[in-house]
């Protein structure tokens, strides 16, 4: 009795793996194809979202630029402006004040604070 209990479930599992290999990686491939496809889409959505946000963010530095303007407070391009420009005349400044000394000490000017007429004094 145990052997024909044994060879009745024999069968269909015999059965079920005939058809297991007959089928090979059909499925595998199928799913390979539809990981493929949405991954592609989730890159799709990806895209679309960055750009979108990229829009919101450029209309959000556009307006509050715009109410600090209205408020006459400098953005950051008018303070490195300034920066620079305070910069160019301090160096000119140095600048006509070496050729000032310079001047003094060719001409022996008593108010010439320099080294040179200190130690003359």
């Amino acid at each position: 009795m145990k052997d024909k209990l044994n060879d009745d479930h024999k069968e269909p599992v015999d059965d079920t793996q005939k058809e297991g290999d007959k089928l090979g990686s059909k499925p595998l491939g199928y799913l390979d194809k539809s990981l493929a496809a949405a991954k592609d889409k989730v890159e799709g959505v990806r895209a679309k979202a960055t750009g979108s946000w990229n829009k919101v963010e450029k209309a959000f530095d556009e307006r509050v630029s715009k109410a600090l303007h209205r408020l006459n407070i400098p953005t950051r391009n008018d303070i490195d402006t300034l920066v620079s420009r305070v910069e160019a005349l301090d160096n000119d400044i140095k600048a006509f004040s070496d050729e000032v000394k310079q001047v003094c000490i060719s001409l022996g000017n008593p108010n010439d604070d320099s080294e040179k007429n200190k130690a003359d004094r």
